[in-house]
């Protein structure tokens, strides 16, 4: 309960604050009512003004004021009831807003009058009477004085009081400027039911009324005016579905002085009612329009295409599957044959359907209802038109034209990628064929055509077709690898065949069509040809190095000049420069023109070898000279010529003449390789004309064989008679070359190496007796006159004499090669004596040099022997250099070794000079050293002289390698097979397969690494198949990683076939060598036993001297020494020790 003293101040606040409440809230009120009447006067005028602009009619009047009541009536129930309310019965809310608001404006009150209210009402944290009561008087006695009025502003009347007066003097000034529509629209608005317009003084017709159109079709209307002629005149169209798309449109018409005006419409797309609109400009009649009657325009719809669905059904040829066109999609591009079906759906049932094309064919399409349905076939270009009627017989409007694309069935591609090329056949008569094929959708069949040219005439030819496997890759693509066997053309030297691969695609509806690859020609050239080419080829080469040669010297003595002047100058000139400078060029194009000459050497080498006219060791010795050619640019020439191009461009005198002499030094050296390549180039030469003849030899005993087996056959026809009567005269014709070119080496080989064998000379006689160019011809008359008996027998004399006549040959060969082989073995153990006496003595200098003082008078004398000695090694070094112009098996490291050795004996007899004996004695020793180096690199020399005709040991590897090709074609054809399954669906490879395949690739690769390490330097005979190893490498690394695609099973047949390449080029070569072997081992002779026994007691007696030799105490270095010198003298047939 609260005391009478609290009662007493809150009665008091309250009424206070009930006055100050209710004078507030009066003047809400009041302010409301300004607001409310501001409202409805601005609704009222607009109002007016759109009645004085509109004349909006009785209706709208009357809509106007409903809705104008309710809105004033919710306004004053939303504005001028709650202030109402709160004036007349003011809440505890009410007070508790006031309390606040004389806080804020009285200063001192703040939040205590609210408070107040608050604990009196026990809404506060006071709750103990006495702390409450002391509270209230306390808040009490800060709010006695404050003046609760101060809430009360009567300045928020004067906003509302201002716009009201605002509004109606505008009022005012629109009613002074327009009095007469203002006044109206104020009647009209005030009296809504009430007419008040005056009839205008013109009037519209609408002529064309109702009329009833085609969608898309032009539509006329027309109408006239009567009276005065208006101001302004209007078309209204309004859809009967007014949108936003579709509005309603009022249209500007002109006025003509006839009182008649029409509208066109271009194309109308929707119905519409329509009227005329007229206006005049008189006051009176302003915001009046004069209206004809309205007219309504139906437009019937025309059908059309709502859904368009084009599906192509391919060619079955081209395995293709059926494809649907996006819908609405009708352009169609597909090949003639193609099958097109067209289904549509219209807008509205339908009478008739077809399909017009362009070359005014038609199909018609089924109908049911708003469906139809067609197919047509794809034949060539055109276009075409779906056209529909609808049940009115109403057709569609302006349909699309669609194209048809007949797309042509590409021509199907061949290539011939192996050989590719023109090709001159050798001995082997099968050709490894591969050929690829593509085409857009796969082939039919593969042929390989041409025809085959006998003894290069035009007239005599056969054709022949042969249709051959392919197998595919993928749809598009297809190859077909195999050999080609030509044994069955019986060619003849400068027979040709020319061929072409001929492919079919499988188009079945115009037919298939075909492709020929490029035409090759397979040639047998004639052993003349080859012959005289390769001499060409020799010839122009010998010529190029002769002419090498001489530069080479030339550029040396230049040199060698320009090294004498720089030494007179302190700078280096513009002449001199420029004079090296074109040393260096032409030095550059020596070396250039020596690389051309290795590269057509090595290209007759190879004709030659196919041609298999090349003994296995005149083969080699070519390979020898391609290497040294090849070596002839050593890379101490290179830098001495970069060092010195440096030093001209920095022209640098101090470097140009360092540089000079390293350069000078090296064109010595090249001057030295050139002319022993030169020499060794001649000799092989003349090996290769031996080589040439006992190939000749053989092969015209193999010819005479042929065609004495051609006799044997109980019937020929005139063709195969006349036939080979030609290869008979063919033969003739190179017997008669073979004696002359004999005659020939007979003069070389004694001019260029002393020898004279007498098989040449028996050889040479033996074809002058037996006449044997003269019977050939006889035996070709008698097979031309069609005496078969005779010739038979004559080619069977023929073929014997052939025969000796090829002995006699081999003979020859085997004894030119043992002659030359003895020579220069007896020359190379003659300079090996010379450098052992030298080495000896050497050894002795040495250890009496190391011996005496720098006093001695024998110092003297032992300079006199050593450069004695010095002259003996120059001798040696000159003996070495001729024989290095003989034979390959010198080594390029003995000339190092004697320029080492040349240059220890030069300083040993500058140290004598100068009384050093002990400086010396160390050279002496160095020069010894290299002595004892040269006996032993030419011993190595010797032995692989001796060692030159040994067997290769080839068939192991070849066997390795056919086991090899055997492995690589059964995988071929696993991941082949593999393949196919899989780009056709039927399969999935799974990791494990793949991997199987993978590891057996691994196994071949490293069978094949195996293999060529096992080679070494005759690596070369594997035909570069270091590369094979990579692309095997990159097969298990494809196959690892999961991907089977095209690109594997190409690497694989590339495997294959490089594989059976070098298998074929190496058998060749091997069956070479194995010939040469077997005639070698036949023509071997057995030594008597007494020839036995003379040779064991000479190697005994060599023995007891060796041994009685080695007791003398030499050191370890002489006793090996002399070791080779007595194996030396037991090699040597015809010596003896007492000789020695």
């Amino acid at each position: 309960m609260n005391t009478p003293v609290i009662e007493e101040l809150y009665k008091t606040t309250y009424q206070k604050l009930l006055r100050a409440s209710r004078r507030y809230y009066s003047l809400q009120v009041l302010s409301a009512l300004l607001k409310v009447l501001f409202i409805g006067a601005s609704i009222f005028i607009v109002f007016v003004l759109i009645e004085t602009i509109l004349d909006t009619g009785v209706p709208v009047r009357l809509i106007f004021w409903f809705g104008f009541t309710l809105f004033m009536l919710w306004l004053v129930w939303k504005e001028v009831l709650p202030p109402v309310r709160s004036f007349i019965s003011p809440g505890k809310a009410d007070l508790y807003r006031i309390s606040l608001m004389i806080g804020k404006k009285e200063p001192g009150v703040y939040d205590n009058l609210i408070n107040f209210l608050q604990i009196y009402h026990e809404q506060g944290i006071v709750s103990h009477p006495v702390l409450k009561e002391l509270s209230l008087k306390q808040l009490y006695q800060k709010f006695r004085n404050a003046n609760f009025f101060n809430i009360v502003n009567f300045s928020i009347l004067k906003q509302h009081t201002f716009r009201l007066v605002t509004l109606f003097l505008i009022f005012i000034l629109l009613f002074v400027l327009f009095p007469t529509s203002i006044s109206q629209a104020v009647i009209q608005v005030i009296n809504p039911t009430r007419a008040t317009t005056i009839e205008l003084p013109v009037s519209l017709i609408n002529y064309t009324g109702d009329v009833t159109v085609l969608k898309n079709e032009p539509v006329m209307l027309r109408g006239a005016y009567q009276g005065i002629t208006p101001d302004y005149l209007w078309l209204i169209i309004r859809p009967i579905e007014t949108t936003k798309e579709n509005p309603l449109q009022r249209l500007k018409l002109p006025i003509t002085s006839n009182k008649r005006f029409e509208f066109q419409l271009s194309n109308a797309k929707q119905s519409f009612t329509y009227w005329f609109e007229a206006s005049l400009n008189l006051s009176a009649f302003k915001n009046r329009v004069a209206r004809s009657d309205s007219g309504r325009v139906i437009v019937k719809e025309r059908p059309y295409i709502r859904d368009l669905q084009v599906t192509l059904t391919y060619p079955s040829y081209t395995g293709l599957p059926a494809h649907m066109l996006a819908p609405n999609d009708g352009e169609i591009t597909a090949l003639p044959g193609t099958k097109v079906q067209i289904e549509i759906e219209a807008n509205k049932s339908l009478q008739q359907a077809w399909l017009a094309f362009k070359d005014s064919s038609r199909v018609d399409l089924i109908v049911q209802e708003n469906h139809a349905r067609g197919a047509f076939v794809v034949k060539g270009d055109n276009q075409y038109q779906v056209m529909v009627l609808d049940l009115d017989s109403i057709p569609n409007y302006q349909p699309i034209k669609y194209s048809i694309f007949a797309l042509s069935d590409e021509y199907p591609f061949v290539e011939i990628s192996q050989p590719g090329e023109d090709i001159d056949l050798g001995d082997n008569l099968q050709i490894p064929m591969l050929i690829n094929l593509r085409d857009d959708f796969g082939f039919k069949s593969l042929y390989l055509k041409g025809h085959h040219v006998r003894m290069g005439s035009s007239g005599d030819s056969v054709e022949f077709s042969m249709k051959i496997p392919f197998h595919p890759i993928d749809p598009n693509r297809a190859i077909s690898d195999f050999v080609w066997d030509i044994t069955s053309f019986y060619m003849m030297p400068d027979d040709f065949i020319e061929y072409y691969a001929e492919v079919y695609d499988n188009d079945i509806i115009s037919g298939p069509k075909s492709s020929r690859s490029r035409t090759f020609i397979i040639r047998l050239p004639s052993l003349l040809e080859f012959l005289e080419n390769s001499e060409q080829v020799v010839s122009e080469n010998m010529e190029d190095l002769e002419e090498i040669q001489k530069d080479t010297e030339e550029l040396k003595e230049s040199l060698e000049e320009i090294q004498r002047e720089l030494k007179r100058e302190q700078e280096l000139s513009w002449e001199h420069k420029q004079e090296l400078q074109e040393n260096l060029s032409e030095h550059k194009e020596a070396l250039k023109k020596i690389e051309e000459v290795r590269q057509e050497l090595e290209k007759m080498v190879n004709q030659l070898d196919k041609q298999n006219l090349l003994s296995p060791e005149t083969l080699q010795k070519y390979f020898e000279l391609q290497k040294m050619l090849q070596d002839l640019a050593t890379p101490e020439l290179m830098e001495a010529m970069e060092k010195l191009q440096q030093a001209l461009e920095k022209a640098d005198m101090k470097q140009v003449q360092k540089a000079l002499e390293q350069f000078e030094l090296s064109v010595e050296e090249f001057e030295q390789q050139i002319e022993r390549t030169y020499e060794l180039f001649n000799r092989i030469q003349l090996e290769q004309k031996m080589d040439e003849l006992v190939k000749m030899a053989e092969k015209m005993v193999e010819q005479q064989k042929n065609i004495n087996k051609q006799l044997d056959k109980e019937s020929l026809t005139p063709e195969e008679q006349q036939h080979l009567s030609q290869q008979e005269e063919q033969l003739s014709e190179e017997s008669e070359y073979f004696k002359e070119n004999l005659e020939e080496f007979q003069k070389e080989l004694a001019e260029e190496m002393g020898l004279t064998p007498e098989e040449l000379e028996k050889a040479k006689e033996f074809m002058e007796q037996q006449e044997l160019s003269e019977q050939m011809k006889m035996m070709s008359q008698q097979m031309q006159s069609g005496e078969m008996q005779q010739s038979k027998k004559q080619g069977q004399k023929i073929q014997a004499n052939l025969e000796m006549l090829q002995s006699m040959m081999q003979q020859a060969q085997q004894n030119m090669n043992q002659m030359e082989k003895q020579e220069l073995m007896m020359e190379m153990q003659r300079v090996m004596r010379d450098m052992l006496r030298a080495s000896f003595q050497q050894e002795q200098l040495s250890k009496q040099s190391r011996n005496l003082d720098m006093a001695s008078p024998r110092l003297t004398q032992i300079a006199r022997k050593q450069a004695q000695l010095r002259e003996n090694a120059a001798r040696i070094i000159k003996d070495l250099i001729s024989i290095s112009q003989k034979t390959f098996f010198i080594s390029p490291q003995m000339s190092k070794i004697m320029s080492s050795l040349m240059e220890n004996m030069e300083w040993s007899l500058s140290h004598l000079e100068n009384r050093n004996p002990k400086a010396a004695g160390q050279s002496q020793l160095q020069a010894m050293a290299n002595l004892n180096h040269a006996i032993l690199s030419l011993q190595n020399s010797m032995n692989q002289m001796a060692q030159a005709s040994s067997a290769s040991g080839f068939q192991e590897f070849m066997q390795q390698l056919q086991q090899m090709s055997g492995q690589q074609g059964q995988l071929n054809q696993e991941t082949l097979g593999l393949f196919q399954k899989q780009s056709q669906g039927k399969m999935q490879p799974t990791p494990e397969m793949l991997a199987r395949l993978a590891a057996q690739q691994e196994m071949i690769r490293q069978s094949l690494e195996q293999l060529t390490q096992q080679q070494g330097e005759r690596g070369d005979m594997l035909g570069r198949l270091g590369e094979l190893g990579k692309e095997m490498e990159e097969v298990v690394k494809e196959l690892q990683q999961q991907k089977l695609d095209r690109r594997v099973i190409e690497r694989q047949q590339r495997i294959l076939s490089r594989l059976l390449d070098a298998q074929r080029s190496i058998r060749e070569k091997e069956h070479s060598r194995q010939r040469q072997a077997e005639r070698e081992k036949v023509s071997s002779v057995v030594s008597p036993p007494d020839l036995k026994n003379e040779i064991i007691e000479r190697e005994s007696r060599l023995r007891k001297a060796m041994l009685e030799a080695l007791k003398e105490g030499y050191s370890t270095e002489y006793k090996e020494l002399i070791k080779l010198y007595y194996e030396l003298l037991s090699r040597r047939p015809g010596d003896s020790l007492e000789k020695e």
